[in-house]
């Protein structure tokens, strides 16, 4: 049976408020889990925003891209999700169980994106903490060379 007529087999068949009611879930669930899209998303706003820092881009030309961006990636995402699961062989129990695989495997790469991009702007502010210590005190240059002082932008953070 086709997509469309899955749906329409559930409501003739009296199910029609309870296949609303997982849509609805459905729809709340995927406005709050990470995925792969929102990854993309903030890597690639983040290189917009450097760009239009830089004079590369102009205003309008970073907020349209960026609205095409948070507006297209997410939808294509459950949109491939959807046809994966459309295309799925078995009973809805089997359809069920992919779409846990491939979900749970999404919001783990949004997890570790997100975590990437959080930890890459950590070690840049710590890399501009080091720098603004060094410029003030250079006689500590000898000092700070040592593999201990590695990351002196958490040491500075825990002093405070």
């Amino acid at each position: 049976m086709s997509f469309t007529g899955e749906i329409k087999g559930g409501i003739d068949k009296g199910q029609g408020t309870a296949m609303l009611y997982a849509g609805l879930i459905g729809l709340f669930l995927s406005d709050i889990l990470p995925t792969p899209a929102d990854g993309i998303y903030f890597f690639s706003e983040r290189r917009l925003r450097d760009k239009w820092k830089k004079g590369e881009i102009t205003p309008k030309a970073y907020w349209e891209q960026t609205a095409l961006l948070y507006y297209a990636l997410n939808p294509l995402w459950w949109l491939l999700v959807g046809s994966i699961i459309i295309a799925t062989k078995g009973d809805a129990m089997q359809k069920l169980k992919t779409a846990g695989w491939i979900i749970g495997g999404g919001i783990v790469a949004g997890v570790i994106i997100k975590n990437v991009s959080k930890d890459t702007k950590q070690l840049k502010l710590e890399k501009e903490e080091k720098l603004e210590l060094l410029k003030q005190h250079p006689e500590i240059i000898e000092i700070l060379s040592r593999p201990e002082f590695k990351n002196i932008g958490q040491m500075l953070k825990s002093n405070k």
